[in-house]
């Protein structure tokens, strides 16, 4: 199920992408359906229209008005009941035994994803992301087997732990994402050869696809030191998540006790772990700036003189079920240190302009990570004060055959 949202600046590159995903087309096992957005002004081929239709993607089918299955009129891809009404609409056309989901657009990390210039830029925040798969969920009555996300930044703890309860794999990038995307050609004949694979072998399918399209020798040269790609097991995200609220409580800790050579030690090794310097539209300006790789901050601190053992003990348990969960990771040589996944950490400046929108986001909401951020940063608007004590809380495809997807 493709959530193409092309209502921007990336029109071309849609059609682009429809047109891959035409070369391979739906099979006995395998559906693949899309609702299209278009911009005005940006990209007339194809009849040039503007609107929203809905497809089904056979071989060599072209992305013009009389191929579609249904014309919506104009849709505003940043509203959640499109999204909604788009997957119920496929899961009851053709249902499968697996699902994924692909949201296609900008993103901007756990600022949210899918812009939709016709609609005043309105876009998917990620409380609206989890409203539209609650529904879902609740309508299905199980989870979305994969939610792939070919839009810059998605590779994001927040965005991740805002899907854990209705979805089993996700895929995105930590970095920016070209403009070519994801290869859906090679994406879609590994599951024609066989149909029977399980979700994480087509997770594994989807960031091999996408890395070795970047280093193939058809993509842009500027291109391929920038990509990143992963995917990641959410089945126990609660339990990573977790891990990390209790690591930056202990770091807080210190911090408060020992305020500024530790803080100083935490800020080396945020400056030291892999950060990403991404496309970020323009309405979230110097935000995706500051992602820092999860995996290699914890490393940091496992390593960092001064830091205490409690700590490092702490970052190596976050590393350990880190690794447990990440099905598939590859990365260009621009981010050398990129291990999957990145999590906000900002200066003070970011911190204090975004704070409002930050805290809406449910790790943020739920953990201790948006004080800690302050505490680091020694902001005195912060809401919470330091722990005294470490607190550990307790414990697109129609069936036709046995296997089959919908994509």
């Amino acid at each position: 199920m493709i959530y193409l949202d092309a209502d921007n600046n990336l029109d071309g590159a849609g059609i682009d992408d429809f047109n891959e995903m035409a070369k391979v087309g739906s099979t006995a096992n395998m559906n693949v359906v899309v609702e299209m957005d278009r911009a005005e002004g940006e990209d007339n081929s194809n009849n040039g229209w503007t609107d929203t239709k809905l497809f089904y993607v056979t071989k060599g089918l072209t992305p013009t008005p009389e191929n579609a299955l249904m014309d919506l009129g104009e849709k505003n891809m940043g509203d959640p009941d499109t999204l909604i009404d788009f997957v119920l609409w496929a899961v009851k056309n053709y249902p499968a035994k697996h699902y994924l989901l692909d949201l296609w657009d900008h993103g901007g990390g756990w600022q949210g994803v899918c812009w939709d210039d016709t609609d005043g830029g309105d876009f998917l925040t990620l409380p609206e992301i989890e409203y539209a798969l609650q529904a879902i969920r609740a309508k299905l009555n199980r989870n979305i087997d994969i939610v792939l996300f070919d839009a810059c930044a998605m590779g994001n703890l927040e965005v991740f732990y805002q899907l854990r309860n209705y979805v089993d794999i996700a895929v995105g990038s930590e970095a920016s994402v070209p403009g070519d995307g994801c290869p859906y050609d090679k994406i879609l004949s590994p599951l024609v050869e066989n149909p029977a694979m399980t979700p994480e072998e087509l997770a594994r399918v989807i960031v091999d696809a996408y890395i070795h399209s970047y280093s193939d020798g058809e993509a842009d040269p500027e291109d391929v030191p920038w990509v990143t790609f992963s995917a990641f097991t959410l089945k126990r995200f609660d339990e990573l998540a977790e891990i990390a609220d209790e690591f930056c409580m202990l770091l807080s800790k210190n911090a408060a006790l020992f305020p500024e050579g530790y803080n100083l030690r935490i800020v080396r090794c945020r400056k030291n772990a892999q950060t990403f310097i991404p496309y970020v539209p323009s309405v979230f300006p110097n935000v995706i700036t500051s992602m820092v790789d999860l995996y290699d901050f914890a490393s940091e601190i496992s390593r960092e003189v001064g830091i205490g053992s409690n700590e490092k003990v702490k970052a190596k348990q976050l590393m350990s079920i880190f690794e447990e969960m990440r099905i598939a990771e590859a990365h260009g040589n621009t981010f050398p240190q990129a291990q999957g996944l990145t999590i906000y950490f900002p200066n003070d400046k970011l911190a204090t302009e975004y704070r409002e929108s930050y805290d809406k986001v449910a790790f943020a909401a739920h953990k201790y990570w948006d004080e800690f951020i302050h505490h680091v940063n020694n902001m005195e608007n912060a809401k919470d004060t330091p722990p005294t004590s470490l607190i550990v809380r307790p414990e697109r495809w129609e069936i036709i055959t046995s296997e089959s997807y919908l994509i």
